[in-house]
Order: C-alpha cells, then structure tokens, then sequence
C-alpha cells in the first residue's frame, strides 16, 4: 500500500526541504501501526541526497492537497518546527508525522530510483484529517504527472489533465483551484517525453525543484 505523504529533510548543514514523498507500507496498513516502510526517491532529488547523507527524516500524512502541488513545484512555505532532538524539522500543520531512521539501502535502479528502508523512530499527531474530496484526489494525481512530464507525452498529459480538471472545478475550494492553475501552467512548461531536451530536463518525484528544469 502506498500512502502519499510529504518530507522533511535536512542536509549536512542543517538546510530543511520540503518534498512530496510516497510511503510504501506492508500489509496495507497505512502509517496506523506499523514502524517500518519504504522509500524510494529518485536519485539527483534533494531529499535522496539529504537521506543518502543524514540517514534520517520526517515523513508527513496530510490532507492539504494544494501543499503536495506546492511542494511538488517548489513553492511551498509552509511553517516548520525542529524536533526536540534537533534531528530536523516537522511541518507545523499535518495530520500526523513520522521521525524516521533510513536503516538500508538499495540502488539505484535503471530508473534512477533508490529502495529505502525507514524505521519509524517515534510518531506525532497533531489534528484529525478534515478528509477527502475529488478534488484532492486530482491535485495529487496531477502533482505526480509533474513530476513525470519527461516519460508521458505532450497529447497525453493534456488528455489527462483534461479528465482531471472538472474534479477540482467541481470540489475544489478557491485554494485547491489556484492550486490547480499553477500545476497546469508548471507541466505545461516542462518538457514532455516526446519533445526537445526532455531527458537532460527529466524532474524525478522526491526534493525541491530546480530553476529552469525543477528536479522534485
């Protein structure tokens, strides 16, 4: 079971990121019980770089769906506390939160993409989910074809996009809607998997974007 989540990280120098990041859980049970997952960020990604590095991390459940779009882009400003230890920092508001230990490491695969193994440390709540609409539903989706602009071709994300959009026009609030402008203005810009310079530009789905050709 993947679980669609945000990171914090920092680097050796104590520098925070802020990064959308799936968590893969075993035996389906989300973040509820268990105190161990999986992570797999692409390499070149800041947040790679800072686990790679510091081994460690914040992983976040969240409702916001506009903050998954805004990290995704590279945008987000969302408030930061550092944890008590001084490991790193939490997002100030989220559902829950996750200290983790990276404990292993695999990769990276031909894709780029690295297997981690986090051990949960210990774990926070901070306020019940307000829940989900369709609209949330489509701003992650679409938060993930940012990232992936490089491998689909042009037609085809505007064909997805385009099932996408009424989702939010639908469901969305004011907030989810300027959201949802940004992202389609963003994957509009990069460059897809059938066009000129996709691969030196290819965004990866795990760190904070980078000018002119943002890298999650």
């Amino acid at each position: 079971m993947i679980v669609e989540g945000l990171a914090t990280t920092v680097d050796a120098r104590g520098r925070a990121n802020l990064a959308p990041l799936g968590a893969l859980w075993p035996d389906d049970r989300g973040d509820r019980g268990g105190d161990r997952f999986t992570l797999r960020p692409f390499s070149g990604s800041t947040t790679c770089a800072n686990l790679l590095a510091t081994r460690r991390g914040v992983w976040h459940v969240t409702d916001d769906a506009a903050l998954i779009v805004r990290a995704a882009l590279g945008a987000a400003d969302a408030p930061t506390e550092p944890l008590p230890d001084g490991r790193g920092v939490r997002l100030v508001d989220c559902c829950r939160w996750l200290d983790f230990d990276v404990t292993a490491t695999v990769g990276p695969d031909a894709r780029g993409l690295y297997e981690l193994t986090a051990n949960v440390r210990r774990r926070g709540r901070v306020r019940e989910g307000a829940g989900l609409n369709r609209a949330a539903f489509a701003l992650v989706e679409g938060a993930i074809l940012a990232t992936r602009t490089f491998l689909i071709p042009r037609a085809e994300l505007r064909r997805r996009l385009a099932d996408l959009a009424p989702l939010v026009e639908k469901t969305g609030s004011p907030r989810d809607a300027a959201a949802w402008s940004e992202l389609a203005a963003e994957i509009a810009r990069r460059p897809a998997a059938d066009e000129k310079n996709a691969e030196s530009a290819a965004p990866e789905p795990a760190g904070r974007p980078r000018r002119p050709a943002p890298r999650r």
